[in-house]
């Protein structure tokens, strides 16, 4: 349903309320960009994913086998949306990216809920920060590709904390991240094993003109 430009929290909740052999089979949800319709189309708001939280065995919650979840984009969402739906054990894959209002509360009980996670993409999510990933990462042992492009309260405490505990990460992008210097990222790639694709272009507030 990525980039739907007519869909609203009771459309949804109605296509989630089939049977609940149907609703266990459903691995992957994708509303990246989605909008709901109105004479202003907005996107995807906090109001529409509490529909889904209420409404009896129409929950995202009932998707109890859902491995793949999409919201980046729907940047009305805010910490309160998200912390009321995040809490998948299986979930795999998750993007937040591009989510202005969120904060490392989302961050965290996002980690403490989706245990399974291997890969998270947080780019553009400037309310996250090194307090997050302080409290977040213990709770992410699994995570192999992290993305934080662009997330300018990310620092060099966030790299020593994924050095500790996220020793399986293979994908880092701290791309445009301003308060990470070249010495921590150096660290980082002596002390992870397999990571095997880091991204760190423009880093300490390097200047975007020289490469033009």
């Amino acid at each position: 349903m990525s980039e739907c430009l007519h869909i609203n929290g009771t459309e949804m909740v109605k296509g989630l309320k089939g049977s609940d052999a149907a609703r266990r089979q459903l691995e992957t949800l994708n509303l990246r960009s989605c909008t709901t319709s109105g004479s202003r189309p907005k996107l995807v708001t906090p109001n529409d994913l509490e529909q889904l939280r209420q409404q009896a065995g129409a929950s995202l919650l009932a998707l109890s086998r859902l491995q793949e979840l999409d919201l980046s984009a729907c940047s009305k969402l805010t910490d309160s949306s998200i912390t009321q739906v995040m809490s998948f054990p299986d979930l795999h894959h998750l993007s937040l990216s591009m989510l202005p209002e969120i904060t490392d509360d989302s961050l965290v009980s996002t980690a403490r809920h989706c245990r399974s996670l291997t890969s998270l993409v947080l780019s553009h999510c400037p309310g996250i920060s090194d307090r997050g990933v302080a409290h977040a990462a213990p709770y992410l042992p699994r995570l192999q590709h992290l993305y934080l492009s662009c997330c300018n309260n990310i620092t060099d405490r966030s790299l020593l904390l994924l050095v500790q505990h996220c020793k399986r990460l293979r994908t880092l992008d701290i791309s445009r991240c301003n308060n990470i210097s070249v010495a921590a990222v150096d660290f980082l790639q002596t002390q992870l094993p397999f990571l095997e694709n880091l991204h760190y272009k423009f880093i300490g507030g390097a200047d975007l003109s020289l490469s033009l």
